[in-house]
C-alpha cells in the first residue's frame, strides 16, 4: 500500500511540474504589442493569409439579423499571438445585439496570420477591427443602421 502511496506522490508531483512548465512558456497579453490606439496599420504588423482580393462576404452572418432582416455592425479587440492564432476577442461596440460582436468573433476566429514587414520576430499584437453586416435586399432598421453603424466605428469619432 505504502508503495501505491509513493506512486502516486510521484505521478502527482510529474504532471504538477508540467503544467507549471507549459505556463511559463505561454505568451500573456500584457506583453502584446498594443495597436488599439493611434495610427497603425495591421498589416505592417501581421497579414490575414489566404484572403482573397476585395473579399467582402462574411461566412459568418449573424442569424438572428437574417431572421429578423436586419443590418448590424460590431468592434471588436483582437489578440494575434507568435504563432499567428487569434488568441480571443473583447466587443467593444455591437448593434443591435451582442451576438453581431459574437459572429464577427467567430469569423475572426477562422482567420491564419503571416508576420508583416515590421514584425518579423512575430511579436504578439492587440489590434481593433470593424465589421458590418449588411443585408442585399434591403433591411427593417436601415435609419438604425445608418445613426449606428456607417459612420464608421462608434469609438473612434
Amino acid at each position: 500500500m505504502k508503495l501505491r502511496n509513493l506512486l502516486l506522490l510521484v505521478l502527482s508531483l510529474f504532471i504538477l511540474s508540467g503544467c507549471q512548465s507549459n505556463q511559463a512558456n505561454k505568451e500573456v497579453p500584457s506583453t502584446y504589442l498594443d495597436l488599439t490606439s493611434g495610427d497603425f496599420d495591421i498589416g505592417d504588423y501581421w497579414i490575414r493569409e489566404n484572403k482573397n482580393e476585395g473579399e467582402k462576404y462574411s461566412l459568418f452572418f449573424p442569424d438572428e439579423l437574417a431572421k429578423r432582416s436586419l443590418k448590424g455592425c460590431a468592434e471588436v479587440i483582437f489578440g494575434i499571438n507568435s504563432e499567428g492564432e487569434l488568441t480571443g476577442y473583447k466587443p467593444v461596440y455591437s448593434y443591435p445585439g451582442e451576438y453581431v460582436a459574437t459572429a464577427a468573433g467567430a469569423h475572426m476566429m477562422t482567420f491564419k496570420w503571416a508576420p508583416g514587414v515590421m514584425n518579423p520576430n512575430r511579436r504578439p499584437i492587440l489590434a481593433k477591427a470593424y465589421f458590418t453586416f449588411e443585408m442585399e435586399n434591403g433591411s427593417r432598421n436601415e435609419a438604425g443602421f445608418k445613426e449606428n453603424c456607417e459612420r464608421g466605428s462608434p469609438t473612434s469619432n
